[in-house]
């Protein structure tokens, strides 16, 4: 079996099939661009076979139709390895057009760091979906560029048995948008006004997504899957070169007080190789690991929604609800 996520710029995939499956590659394409993982796995105990992708992506099939990029022209294109941890062998130092072989699973995300987790949630004795779910928790901690909680995606399941399962968590539009919510007086679109800003969010479906296929196909507690992204967040992590890079130049998080912040240290601009600790994303992971339905309907949504209308955002806790 193929499975494959074109230029997407947030992919996480986790593979796993079962004792008596026929061999599974992985390939995953990212954008900026162009990060290219095969897998190929033979004989793995574990019970599922899966791929989680969180895209600019705007419906299941153009998400499945990215499934026919394995013969793409890119494969003639350097190879970059971002990230892979297999679980019971030491990854290959350099890229390879070559698959990588496991013993039992791999994970696969655009930072290591994220794919370390989904590797420690299998270690733990979880699934592919507990890996996937972790993976996509950490990413909201240090992937922020996509990998967040405010975003959306989709989810592609495969069972052992062949039964396949496909979940759409993809952002909607709030109740108040309208279809010139964009345009000036004139009725011209205004740049960057669907893009950036607090009247670009869409309601979130994350955190939903993500919770509903750990409860449904998981083995192991939420709390547990998304431990280490909340050490993640609590701790912190590093900053590589580009990531310190990235946050001092992006020009749209200076514009807004909270991202200028968390970010940008008002000014004091992180260095490579500092810690970058996020303790109010720590307090917020755990409180949808005890709770998640708060994200939605409690405390946590009514926060939001004020926090979003402050800055001139459409978002409701009606909305959220919904």
């Amino acid at each position: 079996m193929t499975l494959g996520a074109a230029q997407m710029p947030s992919t996480a995939a986790v593979a796993a099939i079962g004792p008596r499956s026929r061999p599974v590659t992985v390939l995953q394409f990212s954008a900026p661009g162009v990060s290219i993982l095969e897998v190929g796995l033979e004989s793995v105990g574990l019970d599922l076979t899966l791929l989680v992708a969180s895209a600019s992506l705007k419906s299941p099939t153009q998400f499945l139709d990215a499934f026919n990029c394995m013969r793409s022209p890119h494969r003639s294109v350097l190879l970059l390895l971002v990230a892979a941890f297999v679980v019971g062998v030491d990854p290959p130092v350099d890229a390879s057009t070559q698959p990588v072989h496991a013993d039992h699973a791999i994970v696969v995300s655009v930072h290591e760091l994220a794919s370390r987790a989904g590797v420690e949630i299998m270690q733990d004795g979880g699934n592919a979906v507990d890996a996937a779910v972790a993976t996509g928790f950490a990413l909201a901690v240090v992937h922020p560029p996509a990998g967040n909680l405010g975003g959306g995606g989709f989810m592609l399941i495969r069972m052992a048995d062949g039964k396949l399962h496909f979940l759409d968590y993809r952002e909607k539009a709030p109740g108040a948008a309208s279809r010139d919510m964009y345009l000036d007086a004139q009725g011209n679109v205004i740049e960057g006004a669907s893009q950036i800003g607090y009247k670009a969010i869409g309601v979130p479906g994350s955190v939903a997504g993500m919770v509903y296929a750990e409860q449904k196909f998981g083995k192991l507690p939420l709390n547990r899957v998304m431990a280490p992204a909340i050490r993640l967040a609590r701790e912190g992590y590093a900053l590589t070169w580009e990531e310190a890079r990235d946050m001092q130049r992006d020009r749209y998080l200076g514009r807004f007080p909270e991202s200028r912040r968390i970010f940008q240290r008002n000014g004091d601009y992180y260095k490579p190789g500092e810690i970058f600790r996020q303790p109010e994303l720590a307090r917020t992971l755990e409180r949808i690991a005890e709770k998640p339905d708060d994200f939605y309907h409690g405390a946590m949504a009514r926060q939001l929604a004020t926090a979003i209308q402050k800055g001139g955002g459409l978002i409701t806790a009606n909305d959220l609800a919904q």
